[in-house]
């Protein structure tokens, strides 16, 4: 009767510990998911900034090149 107490206190503890082991490595996924969730919205972020960027260079260039354009428009009236 001793060793069925001996037994049952030591499956016990071993459920304690896989437990144990368990919740200490899902812990530790659950930190990495976060972790990579945070880098993709950075990484999102940082994209997203850098498309209304080109968008800004894009419409700025345009509106120089319409500058440029009547510029030339100009320098041709002048010279006839």
């Amino acid at each position: 009767m001793q060793e069925a107490q001996v037994n049952q206190k030591k499956a016990e503890t071993l459920a304690v510990d896989v437990q144990k082991e368990v919740d200490e490595k899902l812990a530790e996924m659950t930190h990495q998911l976060d972790k990579a969730i945070q880098e993709k919205i950075q990484y999102k972020i940082l994209a997203d900034e850098k498309r209304d960027k080109v968008e800004i260079l894009n419409d700025e260039n345009k509106s120089l090149r319409v500058k440029i354009q009547d510029l030339d428009d100009d320098i041709k009236r002048y010279r006839k």
